[in-house]
């Protein structure tokens, strides 16, 4: 499992780098769930890492107006889907271009801002061919993934993906406690911000110290169900699926965490 941080500047990725961030992301906070921060804001990130992990940007929501097409150094990009039209599926394909880069948006709460289904982006995903899934939330009002979705929903969300070869990454507000669930799940990526800023606030400042334990509680939980855990992070798709762990067979397992 692998742990990607969202940024809004050089200085929080150099923060997030120091750390152990194995995947940076571009997002400005204060500009909603997948905040696009501007275009020069991006290049600045994407020079600052200068290839070292891959680097993923949002490009906010698909209903909102389409800015610059996204710098063609980004490993993946992303768009929520809050308000979406009836025609999203078409409208996505069409913002996306090229699915080797795109990673599809379910909200688990969408109800709440007329999303589709995580059911149903993921069977666009599939059909579609994107490199990966995120699951996250779209209200960031203290609720986190776990209180919008089972763990049993997850896992069979999860088991679909890895089946279709895309990467998984969760969000929503996740924190260090929920690092053992998570990998249970088998999830790929682990996706934070607000766990790893000053006072667990998202629109505060990336911390070293909170990214530092993050990290290790990654590699501690990991390392006995992956002997690899400490190798170097692979580029862009080439970041391979954890080998099933076999608490997925067993949902009760799950619950005994949850």
């Amino acid at each position: 499992m692998k742990l990607l941080i969202s940024v809004r500047n050089t200085e929080e990725t150099a923060t997030a780098l120091a750390g152990g961030a194995e995947i940076i992301d571009i997002k400005e906070p204060a500009q909603g769930p997948l905040g696009r921060a501007d275009h020069a804001t991006i290049e600045q990130i994407i020079q600052h890492v200068d290839g070292c992990v891959p680097v993923s940007a949002a490009m906010g929501e698909l209903a909102e107006q389409t800015g610059p097409a996204p710098s063609k150094n980004l490993t993946w990009t992303k768009l929520g889907l809050s308000h979406a039209p009836t025609d999203w599926r078409d409208q996505l394909a069409k913002r996306f271009v090229d699915p080797a880069k795109a990673v599809a948006v379910a909200y688990a709460d969408g109800e709440l801002v007329g999303a589709p289904s995580p059911a149903e982006v993921l069977a666009w995903a599939i059909d579609f061919g994107t490199a990966a899934i995120l699951l996250d939330t779209a209200v960031k009002n203290g609720s986190c993934l776990w209180d919008h979705v089972t763990l049993p929903t997850l896992q069979t969300l999860i088991t679909q993906a890895h089946q279709a070869n895309l990467l998984v990454a969760l969000a929503g507000s996740l924190r260090i406690e929920h690092v053992n669930q998570i990998a249970l799940l088998n999830a790929d990526i682990l996706a934070v911000r607000g766990a790893v800023c000053g006072q667990a606030d998202r629109r505060g400042t990336i911390d070293l110290a909170r990214v530092k334990k993050m990290t290790h509680a990654i590699k501690t939980c990991c390392m006995s169900a992956d002997p690899h855990a400490n190798e170097p992070t692979p580029h862009a798709s080439t970041i391979s699926k954890p080998r099933q762990n076999r608490h997925l067979q067993d949902p009760s397992l799950l619950h005994q965490h949850s």
